[in-house]
């Protein structure tokens, strides 16, 4: 069950999620909100983790689609948007059967 410690082998799969909630709050524990990156941490975090699926893309303009409630802050919720559309566009390259 989700959020239960066991001993049990994580897939491929699972291990990736892990991973996407792991880099968020790796960004976001730099301050004293833990729960929300900061616009500086979320530069941060994209230049380091997606550098060739966000080449080319005005990030500012980015950060003004993903954050919807104009608070100067990337929630969870917010990443998992950004997330969303990068598997959206390597799904479509692997349809195309080309490198994005």
């Amino acid at each position: 069950m989700a959020g239960e410690k066991t001993d049990v082998k994580l897939t491929h799969a699972e291990q990736c999620i892990k991973d996407l909630v792991a880099t968020f709050y790796d960004c976001s524990r730099k301050d004293k909100d833990q729960e929300n990156l900061s616009l500086e941490e979320f530069r941060e975090l994209v230049k380091k983790n997606f550098p060739n699926y966000l080449k080319g893309v005005n990030l500012e303009e980015k950060i003004k689609e993903l954050d919807t409630n104009n608070d100067k802050q990337m929630k969870f919720s917010e990443f998992l948007k950004l997330i969303g559309e990068l598997v959206k566009t390597v799904k479509r390259c692997e349809k195309a059967k080309h490198t994005c």
